[in-house]
This record gives structure tokens, C-alpha cells and sequence, in this order.
């Protein structure tokens, strides 16, 4: 069953391999020590965290840790009162 507000994993993971090739590769080069920085961005629930979390499950180490921040913007109203 797919679950639109819950990141996948695992089995349930499907069709994202040319992204995960492309993160990988950029794994390889901070782990050879190149400067790099990543960033995924698009629209909401398109799969962002999932792809993270997948990648971080594939290239586990001990000596690697993953961060994941998972953030969202805030609108403020016309009285600058936040309406989350």
C-alpha cells in the first residue's frame, strides 16, 4: 500500500536509481575527500526524504553518518502571526 506522508524504504523503495547513482557518485567523492555539497529539492511529497534515507541505508558505515533535516516554511498572516 502506498502512504503518501510516510518515507520509504526497502522493498517499497522503487524507481529512483539514476537519482541514487547520481548521490552515490557524490558519496564516493566526499568520502575520497573533494569538497562537495548536495542538495535535493523539489515539491512536497515528491520523495526527497525517502531518497536520503534509502541512500543513507545502501552506503552505511560505521565511519559515515547521514543527517537528514526535514523543514517546511512557515507564511506569516498580514498581522505577522504565523499560520502554521
Amino acid at each position: 500500500m502506498f502512504r503518501s506522508s510516510v518515507p520509504v524504504s526497502r522493498e517499497a523503495f522503487e524507481n529512483r536509481e539514476t537519482e541514487l547513482a547520481r548521490l552515490e557518485e557524490s558519496l564516493r567523492g566526499l568520502t575520497a575527500g573533494a569538497p562537495s555539497w548536495v542538495a535535493i529539492l523539489g515539491p512536497r511529497k515528491i520523495g526527497k526524504t525517502s531518497l536520503l534515507l534509502e541512500l543513507a541505508r545502501r552506503a552505511a558505515r560505521p565511519s559515515r553518518a547521514f543527517v537528514v533535516l526535514d523543514s517546511f516554511e512557515c507564511a506569516r498572516s498580514a498581522h505577522g502571526r504565523a499560520g502554521c
